[in-house]
């Protein structure tokens, strides 16, 4: 397609402005990254307390809502530790709970349990069901078939054709 519009929860995104963009993003949709895109500076609690700083949270609000969201995956005791002290998974976690926090309408996930040991992948899982079980919509890009199976719908990207698979 070369041309067309998105339209997302009633909203034809083209139309709105940069800043209206940005603050439509940060309302309604979460990322998970798979190069989690952790701030270097600022410990695992600050990472998560972000999107809820720019969403103008309290901060005793968003203080508790990211220490329950660490605390979830399993990150309870490293809430002032910097990425750099962080395993690969860990971070991971963290840029997991940075995403679910907010409790976004609309979550991409690129690889969300791609590097996790299997205890840590559930934990993560548990966390992106119990999302869309309240109602968010989830798209997830995974090779783990046993996540493909959770799916209400999956599509298959081969040989650059994309069909579905339920």
């Amino acid at each position: 397609f070369q041309s067309g519009c998105l339209k997302l929860m009633d909203t034809e995104t083209q139309a709105l402005s940069h800043s209206k963009t940005a603050e439509f993003r940060r309302k309604n949709i979460g990322f998970i990254f798979q190069s989690y895109n952790l701030i270097s500076s600022k410990t695992a609690l600050e990472n998560v307390t972000l999107p809820l700083k720019y969403n103008k949270v309290k901060y005793f609000y968003r203080r508790s809502m990211a220490i329950t969201a660490l605390e979830k995956i399993g990150l309870g005791e490293k809430l002032h530790s910097y990425p750099h002290q962080l395993s690969g998974g860990q971070q991971q976690r963290v840029a997991v709970a940075r995403a679910l926090v907010t409790r976004p309408k609309i979550l991409f996930c690129d690889e969300p349990t791609g590097n996790l040991d299997s205890e840590s992948a559930r934990l993560v899982m548990d966390g992106i069901i119990s999302l869309r079980n309240s109602g968010s919509a989830i798209v997830m890009i995974t090779h783990d078939k046993s996540l493909v199976n959770m799916a209400d719908c999956a599509y298959i990207l081969k040989d650059g054709k994309l069909w579905e698979d339920k």
